[in-house]
């Protein structure tokens, strides 16, 4: 079997309009095996919490 490892990359992260304590992020990902083959790949996209703003 292949032994394989996660490539992650920030692609974006924006602020939510409509929720302004959470925000969104997306990360472009790849799955690589021991050869250093790409075997899939595809965008994650979270809803966060965003810390508060600094007084």
């Amino acid at each position: 079997g292949d032994t394989i490892h996660v490539r992650e990359r920030v692609a974006e992260k924006r602020a939510s309009r409509s929720k302004p304590d959470r925000g969104f992020v997306a990360f472009d990902v790849e799955v690589v095996n021991q050869r250093g083959e790409v075997v899939q790949s595809g965008q994650w996209k979270l809803l966060v919490l965003r810390k508060p703003p600094e007084a």
